[in-house]
Parts: C-alpha cells; sequence; structure tokens
C-alpha cells in the first residue's frame, strides 16, 4: 500500500475513532444526533515537491442503538462532506464531496464502513476518487481490510491536477 493511500486510510481511522468515542444514550429507542463541523487536515496529501492541504465541511447524523439495559451496542454514522483540496505552494484548488457510512459494534470496538467518499472531478479527464469501498477497522480504529478501487494512480492523478 503506498504512502498516499495509507495518509487517506489514516485520516479515516481517525474519523472512525472520534465517532465511536460519540457514542452514549439512556433510553430504549436509538439516539438520533446531527453534529455539523469544519474540519482542516495540513498535508493531507504529499506530491512531489508539494502538498495538499484539505478542508471539509461534514455533516454527521449519527444514530446509537440502545440495548434492554440501557447500554449503547451499535452505531451508525452517515457522514457526507463537502471540500476543498488546495496545494500549499500555488493555491490551485479542486473541490470534493463525498459520502462514508460507519457501522460501529460498540460492544467489540469493531467498525466497517462503506463509502463514495472524496469525488473530486477532473476537468477533461474525468471523476478522481479517494478511499472509496469498504474499510474494515478493529479496536482502537486499526486498519484490519480494505476493499475498493483507490490506489496510488488516484493520488498521482490528484497531484498531477494541483501540481
Amino acid at each position: 500500500m503506498n504512502h498516499l493511500l495509507r495518509a487517506s486510510l489514516a485520516f479515516t481511522a481517525g474519523i472512525t475513532v472520534t465517532l465511536v468515542v460519540a457514542a452514549g444514550a439512556a433510553a430504549a429507542e436509538p439516539q438520533r444526533q446531527v453534529v455539523v463541523l469544519d474540519r482542516f487536515i495540513p498535508a493531507q496529501t504529499v506530491c512531489d515537491g508539494f502538498v495538499i492541504d484539505g478542508a471539509f465541511h461534514l455533516v454527521r447524523e449519527i444514530t446509537t442503538f440502545i440495548d434492554e439495559a440501557g447500554t449503547p451496542t451499535r452505531q451508525i454514522v452517515h457522514v457526507t462532506f463537502d471540500g476543498v483540496h488546495t496545494n500549499a505552494t500555488t493555491g490551485e484548488a479542486v473541490t470534493s464531496s463525498g459520502v462514508r457510512v460507519f457501522h460501529s459494534d460498540l460492544s467489540s470496538g469493531t467498525t466497517f464502513t462503506t463509502a463514495s467518499n472524496t469525488i473530486i472531478h477532473d476537468p477533461g479527464a474525468g471523476t478522481i476518487t479517494l478511499g472509496t469501498g469498504l474499510i474494515e477497522f478493529g479496536p482502537g480504529g486499526v486498519l484490519l481490510d480494505y476493499h475498493g478501487p483507490t490506489d496510488g494512480a488516484e493520488y498521482q492523478a490528484l497531484c498531477d491536477l494541483l501540481g
């Protein structure tokens, strides 16, 4: 797995750990909440000779399921976002959007996530997809497995677009 893919998966793992920690409820009915936040990720993608910063506006729709004893057992987090990827040296930028759905077992600490994740439209060249597919995490956000089309070529396309 190349370093660009690892950086994207590490970002996703960080979101996963944050979301799992946000659990909690006292009723038998699922708890529902919406969290809106803005996030800046310096050097999200490292290219040859420059870095790309990421800035994202996220909307998280969180549903936490509770057992009969009132203990949170599982959580589904539906995340939609709009973002801007910026060459930190030149200021050249491109927008993105995406969806990611996290399914967490709060008892075991495991999570899997499916997504279109980051979609970037490259005028004249098609679509760049980053982090698309199924990602599985163990307790503590440890990456267990990844199934998806994202590879080094996708990140290189983003570097080429903003280079």
